[in-house]
């Protein structure tokens, strides 16, 4: 049991590892690079095996060797701080990547100790960096005009016998800014106030726009980010008259139309040499959309794209802040069968399961509970304060909700697993690790079945697709079983070979139905796409217990005995003793059916094509046992059940 628990552990890591949406790799305690996924070679651009140590990664993604000892010098210390038990992972921090083809990405690298060796994670900030460095540099620009224009201006109600020309200056200035600006006296009149003002308050015209603060306030209302009023005293107008300089931000609201924005205000009273004052400038920026991108960002980076739940990023973070936090219980939720289903009916129909999975949690889950997507086919709950019960009764809940769950015939399959800490000497980590460990367990009971079943359906639903390829896999099956039987194979391996026989194009499943039914020849495109199928079809039984056996002899059933065969150009013995049964059964069967763009070949002209070709396309001493015995084969009815 501990084996299988051992190698279905593996399996899954290699599963997630390799399908990850973000790099990842493996580095040895030595320093040698033992592993990246396909990830990873896409955003960096290198081919596989050229980088193999640190060293040489450090060498090409940080090209200037000023940074680069930088950066070795800050890795190397967050390593020691781990292995000197200062620290449980190696912390996230960013750095400035060089990719192979000159490409700069903002990165946040982060490594988690395994067993062996450490695991490297790369998650991509280079677009948020330059939104918040675009948002700073404008906010910068505001701020450096904000202080000309109140330098100015302050200079401007000083200094009354300033010529006509730097008054008309000063005017040009303020009326060609994008920020709104007014000045009142202290009695709270309008004194000046420029262009974005009247565009800012949304006034149609300057008639529209009262002359007091008095008479203004009526037509607008403010608010406090928590949707409180926001007392008129409050507004930076009148802050900056009670003498406050600073700067604010509140919602405000135009009564008659009830139109929002937020607002950012900087203010400050405007006072003479003697120190008496004359009144108030405030500078207004709306900062609605800029508060909305901020929110925007924060919610890409703590949320999973694709089902709205938070993300691994953010369950991590928050598990940190809950160290003291007990009891506490860790869940994680598996979708049996998910790769199966992807290889199988796309990644569309994968997609589609995964966001009814997190609907389904996030339905029977209460509002203390926080659930993430962890991996690719993997959720993680967690319950603060609650026990093993409470885990049990809310996956009770789930399964219930997911028998009623249909996708296009496919059935929710979920694996389910969960650990508590009751005490403040436990590591978080350990507990999920705990958690994980028990859901492999269960998962080793629940997934095959799962995955048999998926199998069935997709036999069903390419069967459906084309009756065509129904009927040919049934005579494939056919002949496959009394071409085993003639070969004096046993009754085991006869059954075997006619359930082979059925399944030999399982992987047509992911062929377009119009390519499957097309009445004409296909064109060289549509070949390529025909061609993919024993790939696919490796790949969907391969993942199955009961049809894995058979998965090696759909892959090669259309190699060649010299070798000019696909997909991978296996030559004579190297080609499974099954996948040369399949190939003449198969071949026999295309060559005697009738297509719409051919007609069918008569069975001595088949059997001559066969002979032909024996030690070419075909094994030649099957293809003699073959060409001597079937002459007695009675046809499907003989060995299948329809």
């Amino acid at each position: 049991m501990a084996e299988t628990e051992r190698e279905s552990s593996e399996r899954k890591f290699k599963q997630l590892f390799s399908g990850a949406p973000m790099p990842l790799s493996l580095i040895s305690f030595t320093g040698e690079v033992l592993s990246a996924n396909e990830r990873w070679y896409e955003v960096f651009g290198y081919k596989r095996n050229t980088i193999k140590t640190i060293e040489a990664w450090f060498e090409q993604a940080y090209p200037d060797p000023t940074y680069r000892s930088e950066v070795q010098k800050r890795w190397d210390a967050s390593v020691k701080a781990v292995q000197s038990g200062q620290a449980t992972v190696i912390e996230k921090q960013e750095y400035k990547v060089t990719a192979l083809d000159g490409t700069l990405y903002d990165m946040e690298i982060s490594g988690t100790f395994l067993s062996d060796c450490i695991l490297v994670t790369f998650f991509d900030i280079t677009e948020r960096r330059q939104r918040i460095e675009e948002l700073g540099a404008l906010n910068q620009e505001a701020e450096h005009n904000r202080q000309i224009i109140l330098s100015a201006l302050e200079d401007q109600m000083l200094m009354h016998q300033m010529a006509e020309r730097s008054n008309a200056t000063l005017h040009a200035a303020i009326n060609s800014m994008t920020d709104a600006l007014f000045i009142i006296d202290t009695k709270g009149s309008f004194i000046l106030y420029n262009k974005a003002f009247l565009s800012y308050y949304r006034f149609s015209s300057r008639k529209e726009c009262p002359s007091t603060l008095q008479a203004f306030k009526l037509f607008f209302e403010a608010y406090q980010e928590d949707g409180d009023i926001l007392p008129t005293e409050e507004w930076s107008s009148y802050l900056a008259l009670s003498g406050k300089t600073g700067t604010k931000e509140y919602i405000f609201e135009k009564r008659d139309t009830k139109e929002r924005w937020i607002g950012s205000y900087s203010y400050a009273p405007i006072i003479d040499k003697d120190g008496n004052a004359l009144g108030a400038v405030v500078v207004c920026r709306d900062v609605t959309e800029t508060k909305a991108a901020e929110k925007r960002l924060i919610f890409q980076r703590n949320h999973d794209f694709l089902t709205g739940l938070f993300s691994r990023a953010y369950l991590e973070g928050e598990l940190r802040l809950m160290r003291s936090t007990f009891p506490i219980t860790l869940g994680i939720v598996d979708i049996n069968g998910l790769k199966l289903i992807n290889d199988s009916f796309g990644s569309k129909m994968g997609d589609a399961i995964l966001k009814k999975t997190a609907q389904l949690l996030l339905q029977q889950s209460d509002e203390e509970m926080l659930i993430a997507r962890y991996g690719g086919d993997e959720f993680v709950f967690v319950m603060p304060g609650k026990d093993g019960f409470a885990a049990e009764s809310f996956f009770r809940r789930v399964e219930e909700a997911a028998k009623t769950v249909s996708i296009e015939e496919l059935h929710l399959s979920l694996s389910f697993g969960h650990a508590t800490r009751s005490s403040h000497q436990e590591d978080l980590q350990l507990v999920l690790k705990k958690a994980e460990d028990s859901m492999n367990r269960n998962k080793l009971y629940e997934s095959a079945s799962a995955k048999n079943k998926s199998i069935g359906l997709v036999i069903n639903s390419l069967f459906a697709k084309s009756n065509r390829e129904s009927q040919h896999s049934r005579r494939v099956s056919a002949l496959c079983a009394y071409l085993t039987k003639q070969l004096e194979l046993s009754e085991r391996e006869v059954n075997r070979m006619k359930v082979a026989g059925l399944m030999h194009d399982i992987g047509k499943i992911g062929v377009d139905e119009i390519i499957l039914n097309k009445p004409g020849k296909l064109d060289e495109g549509e070949w390529e796409v025909m061609r993919r199928h024993p790939e696919i079809g490796y790949r969907i039984l391969s993942a199955s217990s009961e049809f894995n056996d058979l998965s090696r002899a759909v892959l090669e059933h259309h190699e060649r005995w010299d070798g000019n065969g696909y997909p991978r150009g296996l030559k004579g013995e190297q080609i499974s003793y099954q996948a040369r049964i399949i190939m003449i059964a198969d071949s026999y069967d295309a060559m005697t059916s009738e297509r719409s763009y051919k007609k069918p070949l008569s069975q001595e002209e088949a059997r001559e094509e066969i002979r032909r070709c024996s030690g070419t396309h075909y094994d030649p001493e099957i293809a003699k046992v073959f060409l001597a015995t079937i002459g007695d084969f009675v046809g499907i009815g003989e060995t299948i059940q329809e």
